[in-house]
């Protein structure tokens, strides 16, 4: 009867073999996240942009509702959202501007504190550009271009927004 003195175990290579292996596979899942945040600010910027695009497109309609008709291309001055909760209402405006390549920065300011104490912040910016035309061929009809980056600097893409306005009668 032969008796069997060897141990079972794993050797220092299956080990280094397993933790290089398990290293890789790391290695890899951290390699997504970078790509996860982009992809979150990307969609935090997408929602800002869209958000700020449907109050503009419809204090646009709002406002052209109970303008001349001949006026609604100059006279549109819109509040942003929410008004009240920003340091300035007064002075924070959405204006139509010159061209379609000119986009001015609006800025949100929130106070330091929750108590309303301390320095302002600025706690969201957002540059746009809104041009109302004509249409070229209907009279009855103005276009409406908004272009949104949702960042005060950089060199983005900007989002594009359109909308058509018809007049149902007004003068």
């Amino acid at each position: 009867m032969t008796s069997h003195n060897r141990q079972q175990g794993f050797t220092l290579i299956e080990i280094a073999l397993a933790l290089l292996v398990a290293s890789v596979g790391m290695l890899g899942i951290l390699g997504l996240f970078p790509a996860g945040v982009q992809m979150s600010k990307a969609s935090y910027d997408e929602t800002q942009a869209a958000l700020f695009a449907d109050q503009v497109m419809n204090g646009i309609r709002a406002q052209a509702a109970t303008a001349r008709w001949d006026r609604v291309r100059t006279s549109i001055n819109l509040p942003p959202p929410t008004p009240d909760v920003w340091n300035s209402p007064g002075t924070l405006r959405v204006t139509p501007t010159a061209g379609p390549d000119d986009f001015r920065t609006l800025s949100f300011e929130t106070p330091g504190s929750m108590t309303g104490g301390g320095d302002a912040y600025v706690d969201f910016s957002i540059r746009y550009s809104l041009v109302i035309n004509d249409h070229p061929s209907k009279p009855f009809i103005k276009e409406v271009y908004l272009g949104v980056i949702p960042s005060q600097y950089g060199n983005m893409q900007p989002f594009r927004f359109y909308m058509e306005l018809y007049n149902h009668g007004q003068n």
